[in-house]
């Protein structure tokens, strides 16, 4: 998957930094179907209720059909498509 934050920058092939290096601290889950054409978005984890996410992915696009990581309070969220703001809305609050 690839990174989504904006301070991610193009490196030259002959550059000597190493973005494997770089991303170690960052943790992925994955629903295994990766390379599907999914649509991410970031939604804040401090506002987004993460049972009501997780129900309103899996009512809307089935078991595995979606991807979920989080990367610094960040949810980055992966769909067959964008969700549009009335579901991020059912997702927030604790």
């Amino acid at each position: 998957m690839e990174r989504l934050d904006n301070m991610s920058t193009p490196v030259d092939s002959n550059s000597e930094i190493n973005n494997d290096e770089n991303m170690k601290s960052e943790t992925e889950v994955s629903s295994g179907n990766q390379g599907q054409g999914f649509v991410y978005q970031e939604l804040s984890a401090r506002i987004t209720n993460p049972v009501k996410l997780a129900a309103l992915l899996r009512a809307q696009f089935g078991d595995g059909q979606y991807e979920v990581s989080m990367i610094r309070s960040v949810y980055n969220v992966g769909t067959p498509r964008r969700l549009s703001l009335t579901e991020i809305s059912l997702c927030r609050g604790l």
